[in-house]
Order: C-alpha cells, then structure tokens, then sequence
C-alpha cells in the first residue's frame, strides 16, 4: 500500500524512536491537523485527548461536526480529553463539556503496518460513557496486533436535536448529530490511519447496547458507505435503533416539535435566527436537565436517533430490505440477561404479542415468573425478571441480534453469533444470568487483578476472539474452542457459559426466539416513541 508522503515520514519517525533501545520514548505522530506525542509502556503505544473536529459549541452546537483546526506546536496527547456532556461520574474519568469531539488510539510497537483498526463506540443510551472509562482501554486488543480507536460523540439532547429554526437555518443536516460525530470519526480514521501504522482498507467497527445501535444506524447510512468493512454489534437493536423508540422528521409529533416544546419551556418561541440565536445561548446545564438513564418523560427529547431520509434514512428493516445497506461481514451477539423496555409488548398482556400463537409462548415462557413485584409501573427501562420483561428483552437484543445475522448471511456476507451468559465466580451465589453490559470487561479483557483465575481466562478467550475477527474477518485461531459461522435454519452460536467455558451449541433460547421472529416478520413491527406523555411507553402491539 502506498502511505500518504507525510504518514509515511511520521511512521518512519516514530519507529525509529522506539526502536532507540532503552526506557520507551514518547511516540511522536503527524496527524492530518498537526503533530501528536503519546505514551508508550509495555509494549503499547497511546494517543489520547486528539481532536477529529472543532468544538461543537457557540455557532457549532447542533451542527454537523466541522474539521479541527490545525495547531502547530506538537500536542500532547497523554491524557484523555473531555467527555460529552452528562452529569459527572468518577467512572468517566474526564471532565463532562459540550467540548468533547476527542479520539483515543492504541497500537502495538514495533509497528507490524500496516495493521486492521478496531473502532469503538461506547454505550450508555445515548445520554452517558465516554472513550475515556477505564473499562474500555484498549491496551489489550493492541497487544494482538490491532490499531484500536474510541472516541467520544455528542450525546443526548446536545446529540439528537431537531427545532423549526435549526431547520429553517439551512445549515445542514439536523438532527442526527452524534451519528454525525461518529461518521466523522471514521473519516479521521480514513485520512490518519496510515500514520499510525494502521491499514484504512481494513476497520471494523464495534459498539455495546446504544453504540450496537449507532453500529446499526451506521449500517443503514448512506452516509457512512465505505467508512468501514466488518462490524461487531454487541447487544444492539438490529430491527429497530435502540429502547427509546424511534422518532421522525414528520408526522405528529416529530423531532422538530419536540425541540420546539423544550425551547418553549424556556421563552424561546418562533423559527428564525433569533430563535436559534437564544437556543445557541442556552447554559448547557438547561440542555442536561431532563436528560438521563430511566427518566420518563420524552415529550422534549427525541430519545435518540431520528429518521430523517439523509443520515438514517428509515427504520432498520426497511433499509435492510432495501438491498441500499452496508453489508459487511459482521460478528452479533447478546447477553442471557438483557435490558427490556417498559410497555413492550403489552405490559397488561404479554403474551397477546404472540396471537394465535400465546398458548405455544406460555409454554416457552413457562419458567420464568408472571410478575416482578419490584417492579414500577413507570420504570422505562429493566432487567429481564418477569415474563413480560423477558418477552421484551428477547424481541429487543436477543432476536434483533439474530436478526442481523441473518441479514448480512442473507446479502452473501458472513455473520458469526454469540450469547454471553457468563457470570463472574464471586457473584454466582446470587446471579444467575449475564446482565446487559457485563460482557464489556470481558471483551476489552480489562478485569480487576482481583477476579478469579476462571474469570481471567475467559476474559483472554473473549478478547482474542473479538480480536482475531478484526483481524482476520474470523474469531477463531489455535487453541480455541471452534466457532462456525451462523447458518439461518441451524440455531448454533457460540455460547460464552460459567460452567462449560466457551461453547458451540444449540441457542438454549431458540424457541423462543423463533416465534418472535414469526410475529416480527409477519407484521413488520417497529417500536416508535409514544406520542407526548408523562409515561415514556413504546405502546401495545397490534
């Protein structure tokens, strides 16, 4: 491959140093807007806090993101940069603020270039995490020979926002605008990947629950076409864009007249440059007020990707059917325990979603309680603990993710499928399922020294599949466990469990998610957003 003259000259640069012999020499990289310094111990080189665009504040803030600006004295790029905004947490370990479009990279030294890049995006529905958590540090995957990529994206209400103004501003696109970070992200992949001795032909791109979902919608974006050639989708939504519904440009109650009603709320009416003007001016702590895991009310707040007809163009199933989707080779997986949605299906009656069929879901079903009595009528999000909360979690993950296999197989494109039911040995006196994002540390392989022996050497196991996938376009290697690839009509997947390790079998919920899959593809069924409501419900099937 032919390296740009200025990646080329970095590359050469940076080998030389660390191949000086000695205590390790900070790394130094010329990036597309100027130089970068990282660290480098253990074997492993790191960038972090690198800007991929402008500060989205000021005049920028719900704008498609703008290139950064180049600087000229070498940057250092040992600490992580900002996260986007949310209430501050410790687990974020950086800052929360509106100036956050920061990007973090790994690699091995020396330098094996040019090498495949792993992307990541993190989860947190669309309103928490940063790049920044220690849970996903990339050391590991870099330790097996990959350039591994994270990044931060706007979130929330500062992430997905429509309003008249906006609108009438003819500035761009609207509406979408973390999807928009995460698609200039990869273009900065695209323009910096050789300098860091990775190959821009070969990037995977993986995400967990809301980052599985932005994975998807990066799928269905005509927008990303070519951005990246294989993805990972980690309990993600792969018929529909995550638990808060979907929300649109049009129809009666779309994201425009959500961002309306919040401006309301706050003096500001009409749809002109005033108006944009005075919702520019806001505090961004009047932007974060309403905006967080669980909170009900959505009457202001889209919940997170719009269909537009641009950036996401429909619902999943529609863009899939369509043949216009990015079919890429492509590894799906879910955990045994995953995240349901309150009001989907039917809270009164879950098995109704099943019709002529409840009576063959009672049956499937039968093991799992009728009622949590923990469990309140407003909660929006909850763990899988009832038969309705496990119906719902099994439409949501579990048979969306099997869904998506099917797709890309379905396109000519390999899919490899797994569930993660491993739980940890200190907590196996009490736990029984793997719960929704418990599989992060293993994935990264980023534990706590304190874990067990058992738990270690999944976690290596996991990490090398995930890896020799990015690698390879296939997770298996010597010494692993086979892993075949899914085949619509033969249930196997490889399943992560406490007791036997990883293992290639059958689905254990299969049946399941088979008349799921009956339902779901008979009625084309997409969740959306409830129209304005004090209760955030999906509302009951039909």
């Amino acid at each position: 491959m032919a390296f740009p003259k200025s990646s080329l000259t970095a590359a050469i640069l940076s080998a030389c140093v660390l191949l000086t012999g000695g205590a390790p020499v900070a790394p130094l990289i010329h990036t597309s807007s100027g130089w970068v310094r990282g660290t480098s111990e253990h074997g492993i080189d790191a960038f972090k806090g690198i800007p991929y665009a402008q500060p989205p504040v000021g005049r920028l803030r719900w704008h498609a993101p703008e290139p950064a600006t180049a600087w000229t004295a070498t940057r250092d790029a040992s600490r992580f940069g900002n996260a986007c905004l949310q209430r501050p947490r410790a687990a974020l370990r950086a800052t929360p603020s509106e100036d956050c479009l920061y990007l973090n990279v790994w690699r091995p030294h020396p330098l094996r270039a040019p090498a495949p890049i792993l992307v990541w995006i993190h989860g947190g529905g669309d309103v928490v995490g940063a790049a920044s958590q220690a849970v996903y540090d990339g050391s590991s995957f870099a330790k097996r020979g990959l350039v591994f990529v994270s990044f931060n994206y706007r979130l929330g209400r500062v992430g997905f926002f429509d309003h008249p103004a906006l609108e009438n501003a003819h500035e761009g696109p609207v509406g979408n605008f973390a999807i928009m970070d995460m698609i200039a992200a990869l273009k900065w992949v695209q323009s910096n990947a050789a300098a860091f001795g990775g190959d821009p032909r070969r990037v995977t791109v993986m995400g967990e629950s809301s980052g599985a979902a932005s994975v998807v919608a990066l799928l269905i974006s005509p927008k990303a076409h070519g951005l990246f050639s294989q993805a990972i989708v980690l309990s993600g939504e792969g018929r529909d864009l995550g638990l808060g519904g979907l929300t649109s440009t049009t129809g009666p109650d779309n994201a425009s007249t959500r961002g309306a009603r919040f401006a309301h709320g706050y003096g500001i009416d009409g749809s002109d440059a005033t108006a944009l003007a005075r919702l520019r001016a806001l505090p961004a702590s009047d932007l974060l007020s309403d905006v967080g895991i669980g909170l009900a009310d959505r009457t202001t707040y889209t919940g997170g990707e719009i269909v537009d007809g641009s950036i996401i163009p429909s619902d999943p199933q529609t863009a899939f059917a369509s043949g216009s989707a990015n079919y890429v080779p492509i590894l799906v997986g879910s955990t045994s325990d995953e995240l349901a949605a309150i009001g989907l299906p039917c809270v009164a009656d879950p098995f109704s979603f099943f019709g002529a069929d409840e009576a063959r879901a009672r049956e499937l079903y039968a093991d799992v309680p009728a009622t949590d009595p923990n469990r309140k009528s407003t909660d929006t999000i909850v763990v899988a603990s009832d038969a309705g909360s496990t119906i719902s979690a099994n439409i949501t993950m579990n048979e969306s993710e099997r869904y998506l296999a099917g797709v890309m197989t379905a396109h000519h494109q390999v899919a490899w499928l797994d569930r993660f039911g491993y739980v940890p040995t200190a907590r196996r006196s009490h736990q029984r399922l793997a719960p929704h994002a418990s599989d992060n540390p293993f994935t990264f392989d980023t534990l706590p020294n304190t874990a067990s022996a058992q738990d270690h050497a999944m976690a290596d196991s996991m990490n090398a599949y995930f890896a020799n996938f990015a690698l390879h376009g296939n997770p298996n290697a010597p010494g692993l466990p086979a892993w075949l690839p899914y085949a619509p009509g033969d249930e196997r997947l490889m399943d992560f469990t406490s007791d036997r390790g990883p293992v290639f079998e059958r689905d254990p919920i299969a049946d399941r998610l088979d008349l799921i899959a009956k339902v779901r593809n008979a009625k084309h069924i997409v969740y959306r957003s409830a129209l304005p409501s004090t209760n955030f419900v999906f509302g009951c099937t039909p």
